[in-house]
């Protein structure tokens, strides 16, 4: 018996999409503006310990990873980029194709729910 659905879509639940995000998205983010503030911070005291000592040179301080092979032919690899780019194709192409076949309903839609996850 329908219960009143429109084009009798299947129901979608957003419980996947959401637990992902919080479980993944949130805490990454969460790491990513933490390792900035200590980045800002680290910066500071080096340029405290630069202005101490002028003699030593401004780079020191930095590493070059290109300078490791194995990590140079890995970011220089064309399956490594692929690697990335697999997983993206495939989420925006289930996004697009919830926009096109999915329910009408916007909070039962992956596409519509998906898109304000990221946008907001």
């Amino acid at each position: 018996m329908e219960h009143g659905h429109a084009g009798g879509a299947s129901e979608f639940s957003l419980l996947l999409p959401f637990l992902i995000f919080i479980i993944v998205i949130t805490p990454l983010t969460v790491w990513l503006l933490a390792r900035r503030t200590l980045k800002h911070k680290i910066d500071q005291s080096l340029a405290v310990n630069e202005e101490d000592n002028k003699n030593a040179s401004p780079a020191s301080h930095r590493y070059d990873l290109l300078q490791i092979g194995w990590v140079h032919r890995m970011l220089k690899s064309r399956v490594f980029q692929f690697a990335f780019q697999l997983p993206n194709f495939i989420i925006f192409m289930i996004v697009i194709i919830a926009g096109i076949w999915g329910t009408q309903l916007g909070d039962k839609n992956f596409a519509t729910v998906f898109t304000w996850l990221i946008w907001w």
